[in-house]
């Protein structure tokens, strides 16, 4: 399990001893911290999450910042799926 906290992630790798898929989720997440240590959207996203946090419901948010949300889960995908690779040439798994 990853638990997306505002400064840090916390992983639980006993899912991965269950599901090697697992993986996936924990590469997307490590995507998330690329993403915004690139400092594009950053400050904004914070406050979509603390907005999502307090809230539970993603209606309250404008088109914008859908947009930008939905943008963040791509990107972090593609980073995600870069590192798998990667790990896939360089280690062979």
């Amino acid at each position: 399990m990853v638990t997306k906290h505002t400064n840090y992630l916390e992983v639980s790798v006993g899912l991965l001893e269950k599901d090697p898929r697992e993986i996936f989720s924990i590469l997307h997440e490590i995507g998330h911290v690329i993403v915004s240590s690139g400092g594009k959207n950053s400050k904004t996203m914070e406050n979509i999450y603390r907005r999502m946090e307090e809230d539970e419901n993603e209606s309250g948010l404008s088109d914008e910042e859908l947009g930008i949300l939905l943008q963040d889960e791509r990107d972090a995908w593609a980073e995600a799926l870069k590192m798998a690779r990667r790990i896939k040439k360089e280690k062979g798994v």
